[in-house]
Order: C-alpha cells, then structure tokens, then sequence
C-alpha cells in the first residue's frame, strides 16, 4: 500500500466512525490515527487458518488516553477460490511478566459496512477490514493492549507483516501467536509488526 493508497484508507476509516456515530452524544475532540504502519514494506504473512489459531498484533499508549474508535486489519485471501469466513476481533490486556496477551477485556467489536462472514478477495493484495467498538472503551495512558484476530470458522484469513516502525501515539513494535485458542501465545516479536490502522479521540 502506497502513501496515497494509506491516507484514502485512513479518510474512509473516518467517515466509517462519523457515520456509526451519528445520532448519538456530542462528541469530545475528534478521531486520530493512533497507530499506522499500512504502509510499510510487506514482509510475509501469519494465518488464522484454524479457530485456535489467533494473531495478535500490540499498540501500546504513552502519556495520553484515548478512546478507541476503529482498527483496520489489512487481510488476505490465499485460496484458489473464494471462500467466507466468520472473523472476530478481540482486545487484549497484557501480561506484564511475558509481554503477551492476557486477559479479554470483553470490548465487542463488530465489522464496519461489512457482513460476517466476510469474502476477501482471491490474492495477496490486502483488503482493508474495519471493525468499530460497540460500547465506549478507554486506552488507558502508559498501557500496552493487543488486538487479537481470530476466524470462528470458514476460510483462513492472512495478515501482512512489516518491519517498519509504525507511527501515532500508540506506535509500538511487537506481534505473537496463539495455536490453542489464546491458552498460551509464542513470546512476543519485537522488531516487527502486522500492518494495521487504529483511529482514537484524545
């Protein structure tokens, strides 16, 4: 993805949390990018290719909060044809002794504009996927979360790796691993990242 291809992404991921607000309470402040590495170089791609195969990717705050508004995972489709698959998103709270995953803080997030079961496009060139929060939930300042893809059934989904460091206030390196359905995770990598996109209002 191209500088030009990354900022329409992140104007359309906007306007996907404008319009899921609209009718609501006045807003304070306005949604950002907090963390975005979209447009890094590609640097190969994990699957959640099983329900117990789960990929979490780390954004961690410094000294500002924030509301979590949206996160864009860039996901592919590897197989010969097209094929659905029921995904869900989770965010995390650490384990501070590992730097792992810990606990589900129990956010619900549903797919922006989109079905579940989602069909993403035959090949490797990703295809932006939006989920948005369906209650409020604070990003507490001086905190790490991860945000744990997973596909409930169907088809495996891929995500794309980049060693470039992403940018935002909750700009952090670091992606791991679960193959039992988030029992235990492989210790964290932390010289790169999946690509993704994560909008919040100061």
């Amino acid at each position: 993805m191209n500088a030009t291809s990354a900022r329409a992404l992140s104007r359309l991921v906007l306007g996907l949390v404008l319009l899921a607000t609209l009718g609501g309470a006045v807003r304070q402040g306005s949604a950002s990018v907090i963390f975005d590495n979209t447009n890094g170089a590609a640097s190969g791609f994990s699957g959640a290719f099983a329900p117990d195969t789960w990929l979490a990717n780390r954004i961690c705050l410094g000294n500002r909060s924030y509301r979590l508004d949206a996160v864009t995972l860039l996901l592919s489709s590897l197989e010969f044809e097209p094929a659905s698959s029921v995904v869900r998103l989770r965010i995390f709270s650490p384990d501070p002794p590992s730097g792992t995953p810990a606990a589900n803080t129990g956010l619900e997030m549903i797919l922006a504009g989109a079905a579940n079961p989602v069909t993403i496009p035959i090949g490797p060139e990703p295809t932006p996927t939006t989920w948005l929060p369906t209650s409020p939930f604070l990003l507490a300042p001086n905190t790490c979360y991860w945000v744990v893809l997973s596909v409930d059934s169907g088809a495996p989904v891929w995500e794309t790796g980049t060693f470039d460091l992403p940018g935002g206030d909750a700009a952090a390196y670091g992606y791991s691993t679960s193959t039992d359905g988030g029992a235990s995770w492989d210790p964290p990598v932390n010289t790169a990242n999946r690509k993704m996109l994560v909008h919040g209002t100061a």
